[in-house]
């Protein structure tokens, strides 16, 4: 007689896995809960975006390895891709073997955020429009934004 091992064979155990705890990690997460159009539905988790000194100037990056979740102090694993390299126009695998992508003029990164539950979306392809807005919610402790904030947020050039 065969033993199930524990954490496996339960498909909700494989999605609620803790990578590592957060801490004071300097954040800010995207989610949707659907309540923007009045139609709630359980709490997506999206993204969350990490700032990084380059250049003495703040940038914001899309966390790989997961959501920062502060309700529970916790990273989670999220479905999707929110974050798309470019090359002009063309796609850029995100484990390129060639690095060279990284220093061609015409490289970019563009944010995709999508919820998977009511659809809701934003293609964000000039990040640092939102760097600054990103840096002010962080230093107010602020660090959940709900998806439907940024679609209807109104950003300027500094």
């Amino acid at each position: 007689m065969s033993r199930l091992k524990k954490g496996k064979g339960s498909k909700r155990s494989s999605t609620d896995r803790t990578i590592y705890r957060v801490g004071d990690a300097i954040y800010v997460s995207v989610f949707c809960d659907g309540s923007a159009d009045g139609v709630s539905h359980e709490k997506w988790r999206i993204a969350s975006l990490l700032p990084e000194l380059h250049d003495e100037r703040v940038v914001w990056h899309v966390n790989p390895t997961g959501y920062y979740d502060p309700e529970s102090g916790r990273v989670l694993p999220i479905s999707g891709q929110p974050s798309q390299w470019l090359v002009g126009d063309e796609w850029v695998d995100r484990k390129p073997s060639d690095r060279s992508v990284f220093h061609d003029e015409e490289f970019r990164v563009r944010w995709h955020f999508k919820c998977q539950r009511c659809r809701l979306q934003r293609n964000i392809s000039t990040p640092g429009d939102y760097y600054e807005a990103l840096t002010a919610l962080a230093s107010l402790g602020i660090r959940e934004v709900e998806l439907a904030h940024l679609i209807h947020a109104r950003h300027t050039d500094a």
